[in-house]
């Protein structure tokens, strides 16, 4: 027994047709592809340039928030202090080794 197509509402057929850019990413097809700038990085890494900025632009942060300190006498850090100063460069920022989580 074989089943009837019922025909639509508007009693027309629908077609199946494909369109134009079916089936492909973003319906672009071939192409020529795009030639990476001189001296660009590949898509979504950061450069080498980029991720020493970040390292100094984070030590810069935790210094103005004051969450870095040299260890007193004993060895400790003061309260609220998560980064000890390990060691001081005269060109560029400070050496930090993280010694603890904050609570805040």
């Amino acid at each position: 027994m074989t089943t009837k197509r019922e025909p639509s509402r508007t009693g027309r057929k629908k077609a199946l047709v494909a369109r134009p850019g079916a089936g492909t990413a973003g319906g672009r097809t071939g192409g020529k592809a795009k030639a990476a700038k001189p001296g660009a990085s590949a898509p979504g890494k950061p450069g080498k340039g980029a991720a020493a900025k970040a390292a100094e632009d984070f030590v810069r942060g935790v210094l103005v928030r004051g969450e870095a300190a040299k260890t007193g006498r004993r060895g400790k850090l003061p309260p609220g202090v998560t980064h000890e100063i390990v060691a001081e460069q005269q060109a560029g920022p400070p050496k930090l080794r993280r010694r603890r989580f904050s609570l805040a």
